[in-house]
């Protein structure tokens, strides 16, 4: 990036350089140019007065500079100037045959003709002075190259730092207190805008970390309670409609235990340790642990898993990704199949529920969103999406109204070595 930035810098230091030296060289030979007719005027115009002095007292035509000619009228011009005067009765200057080149002046009477190929300084030199225009423009692009270079760096330096400050923050500390190190300049106000932003960004991120924490925390124990007395009320004679009841205090005490447990490995800022476990029995305790959702359901379950299928992963993590998955597919069957299958790095969990409604497939993974018939708070996907980004596993999911099709993709988890 820093490279195509110098290159940029150096670029337009040689592009300047080089218009205002071809504009210089260009006024330059125009000026020369300029210099050289003038000073051709300047003979001229001193040779006619002493030439209107002669035809005035009828003296013989003498001039001081043998190429310039008296001529008594315009037919006695040579034939290309003669031409020319016809069409351009007020020109001045002439090309020749072969390299001749004129000058002329009216008189009172007829003309006074400098026949100049000989004087052109100017243009017998133009390759010459081309030649040192190009060895002028090259050393001029080689100072310009070096200083641009020099400024360039210069200039880069204080990016390429903030840069790689920003790019080498570990994932659990944002860098703060670090614009004091950069002058005040643009990128030193850049550098305090930044660090003002990170500062505030770090102090949410703590705050959000101690608030999910503590309200986890506390939440344990009045759920281990209210687990114990749940316990102890089933094993009390209940009718019909209390049971059912009970049923619903039971699922919501376990997807509030699942919730806490998601939320607490959220607040955990450090990465997973990652290892090579057996998929097979993770999927199988958390179909123990909400079996209960299809007691007494028409729904067929099938696993296509092999006891050897081994993937890189955290176990409690995944085990908590999993849990709130097949949780989700028992809760939503009410009847058909339910089909757990790994094949070339991807397991597939599909249900046949009703389906995600389309309003909010595509916002399915984000926080606070549910479908109508759903009694949870839409916490649950979003803490499996936030999991799975965790965990380096890519999570995707299709649904119609013939079911739901999970995806989880291993395949780009790696160990860490």
């Amino acid at each position: 990036m820093f490279t195509l930035i110098r290159t940029r810098i150096i670029t337009s230091f040689i592009s300047i350089a080089l218009f205002v030296s071809t504009l210089f060289i260009g006024l330059g030979f125009i000026f020369s140019y300029e210099v050289e007719d003038g000073f051709f005027r300047f003979i001229l115009n001193g040779e006619r007065e002493q030439v209107e002095q002669q035809l005035a007292t009828n003296q013989a035509i003498l001039t001081h500079y043998p190429f310039v000619n008296y001529v008594e009228s315009k037919e006695a011009l040579p034939k290309v100037i003669y031409n020319i005067l016809l069409d351009e009765p007020n020109r001045t200057e002439f090309p020749g045959e072969g390299d001749k080149h004129y000058h002329i002046v009216a008189l009172t009477k007829g003309y006074l003709v400098a026949e100049v190929s000989e004087q052109l300084i100017v243009r017998k030199n133009k390759g010459g002075m081309l030649s040192f225009s190009l060895f002028f423009v090259t050393f001029i692009l080689l100072i310009v190259i070096l200083v641009a270079w020099f400024l360039a760096k210069r200039i880069t330096k204080p990016i390429k730092t903030l840069n790689e400050l920003i790019s080498n923050t570990q994932s659990d500390q944002m860098p703060v207190g670090f614009s004091s190190q950069f002058k005040q300049d643009e990128v030193g106000v850049f550098a305090k805008a930044l660090d003002n932003a990170f500062t505030r960004v770090q102090k949410f991120i703590e705050r959000e970390q101690n608030f999910t924490r503590d309200a986890s925390h506390e939440l344990r124990t009045p759920i281990a309670i209210s687990v114990g007395a749940l316990a102890l009320l089933k094993e009390t004679p209940l009718s019909d409609e209390q049971q059912v009841l009970v049923s619903r205090i039971e699922n919501a005490q376990r997807d509030m235990q699942q919730s806490v447990s998601g939320l607490l490995a959220m607040a955990r800022e450090q990465d997973y340790e990652l290892s090579d476990i057996k998929l097979l029995p993770l999927i199988e305790q958390a179909i123990l642990v909400h079996h209960k959702l299809i007691e007494n359901k028409a729904i067929e379950l099938a696993i296509n898993v092999t006891p050897d299928t081994t993937i890189i992963s955290n176990q409690d993590a995944l085990k908590m990704v999993l849990s709130n998955l097949i949780s989700n597919a028992f809760h939503h069957t009410h009847g058909g199949m339910i089909a757990i299958s790994y094949d070339q790095g991807c397991l597939t969990l599909c249900d046949s529920g009703k389906g995600i409604d389309n309003q909010i497939i595509d916002t399915v993974f984000e926080q606070g969103v549910k479908s109508e018939s759903s009694q949870g708070l839409g916490f649950g996907l979003a803490i499996v999406k936030r999991l799975c980004d965790r965990l380096a596993i890519t999570i995707s999911v299709t649904s119609d109204k013939q079911g739901t099709t999970f995806t989880l993709d291993f395949t780009n988890v790696r160990l860490k070595h």
